[in-house]
């Protein structure tokens, strides 16, 4: 997971552990991941553990 250095990367590893987790996938993508996260941050203005929070809210209703 070195691609997580990337500048354009907002998750840590453990950012990335805990929605593969929730999704209950561990081979999902981390580019898919951080798109989730970075356009819920741009879109809603959500800091990234409020867009990290919102898609655990969507995933477990």
């Amino acid at each position: 997971m070195n691609e997580c250095k990337n500048k354009n990367f907002v998750l840590s590893k453990v950012d990335v552990k805990r929605l593969r987790k929730a999704y209950d996938n561990y081979n999902i993508s981390i580019y898919y991941l951080n798109d989730e996260v970075k356009n819920l941050m741009n879109c809603e203005n959500l800091s990234k553990e409020d867009a990290i929070e919102k898609i655990f809210k969507i995933i477990y209703l």
